[in-house]
């Protein structure tokens, strides 16, 4: 299985309880494709570049994950059409190459 890495941003006005939520969806939404979790790890708030749907700070998280290449799309749909993710970005990434 390849192995992808996703970040993801919710509201920073978002409570500690609905940040707990929204990281336990987005676990539960790879899970349910199939897939396993090597790392959750949070990465706290930040201040964005630039707004985003009204948004100028953001609390972000970082998913480290294992699953069927066939799951992406619905693992990225989730974020896109999920309202408590302001923005997320999910990569495949690259296998060590043992020479």
């Amino acid at each position: 299985m390849p192995t992808y890495e996703t970040v993801f941003a919710v509201p920073a006005n978002f409570g500690e309880e609905e940040r707990e939520k929204s990281v336990k969806e987005a676990e539960k939404i790879v899970s349910s494709n199939g897939g396993k979790i090597a790392l959750s790890e949070e990465m706290g708030e930040r201040e964005m570049a630039y707004k985003v749907k009204g948004h100028s700070r953001a609390y972000y998280h970082l998913l480290v994950f294992d699953a069927p290449a066939e799951s992406f799309q619905a693992i990225s749909d989730y974020y896109r059409f999920s309202d408590n993710y302001i923005r997320s970005l999910t990569v495949k990434k690259e296998q060590d190459k043992e020479e």
